[in-house]
C-alpha cells in the first residue's frame, strides 16, 4: 500500500512538473514568432537602407540620420559605400 501512495506521489509529480515545462515551451515559441517585414528606404547621402521609422525624411528624401539630411543628397555614383 506504502509503494502505491509514493507511486501517486511521484505520478502526480511528474505531471505537474510537465505541464509547467510545456506551458514554458509554448512561451518560449510565442516570443520566437517570425516578426513583421519593415518597409525600408534608402538614405539619399550615403545609399544605406534603414527601416522607415528610423529613417529621417527631408525635402521629399529619406536619409540615415539628421546629419547626413543636413548634408544632403549625393549622387548615385558618389554611393562608394564608405560614409563621410
Amino acid at each position: 500500500m506504502k509503494y502505491l501512495v509514493v507511486l501517486a506521489v511521484v505520478a502526480i509529480a511528474f505531471w505537474i512538473w510537465n505541464s509547467k515545462r510545456k506551458d514554458a515551451l509554448r512561451e518560449r515559441r510565442a516570443a520566437q514568432a517570425p516578426r513583421v517585414p519593415q518597409a525600408t528606404v534608402r538614405c539619399a547621402h550615403c545609399g544605406v537602407h534603414v527601416v522607415r521609422q528610423e529613417g529621417v525624411q527631408h525635402d521629399g528624401q529619406w536619409f540615415c540620420s539628421k546629419d547626413h539630411a543636413r548634408k544632403g543628397a549625393r549622387s548615385p555614383a558618389e554611393h562608394s559605400g564608405a560614409s563621410s
